[in-house]
């Protein structure tokens, strides 16, 4: 995997996610990110996790009090949406932060295989835990499309 750094987007993996996010018209690739994590079965390989921990970052810079620092483009992109996430998403994405954190996600394996940067990493992940914490309204129970997770 290549990475240049611990950050959220300092991957190739999650750099060509967010080309794809922001090329599209629609957040519905940012739910599904964070869906795969759930549905992966026993170990959650690192593409996933890599996806998965830039859609929370960006669900975490919903948070009013955030501290989360989003690459102009994404920031820009994202802004435009206007979206409030539901507390569906943030649970959706406390899940997926707190299972590619856990040993059984391949992304955490590589990190603690690292000289450097698995401190880091294992920093910045608890720091989005801490960013995820935050309130949001309820959204509609028994909807099944990705629209659920925004108000």
């Amino acid at each position: 995997m290549e990475t240049w750094g611990a950050g959220s987007f300092e991957n190739v993996i999650a750099q060509l996610w967010l080309i794809k996010l922001v090329d599209g018209s629609d957040v519905e690739p940012l739910v599904q990110a964070l869906e795969a994590v759930k549905a992966a079965e026993n170990e959650v390989p690192s593409p996933l996790a890599c996806k998965a921990i830039a859609a929370a970052e960006l669900v975490a810079s919903l948070n009013p009090d955030s501290k989360v620092s989003l690459p102009d483009d994404i920031s820009a992109w994202f802004s435009k949406k206007k979206l409030r996430p539901t507390q569906d998403l943030l649970s959706l994405a406390r899940d997926a932060v707190e299972r590619v954190g856990s040993e059984s996600s391949q992304l955490r394996q590589h990190w603690d295989n690292q000289p450097r940067g698995g401190k880091e990493w294992v920093r910045l992940v608890g720091q989005l835990k801490c960013e995820l914490e935050y309130d949001a309204p309820r959204g509609l129970i028994g909807d099944k499309s990705w629209w659920r997770f925004w108000n």
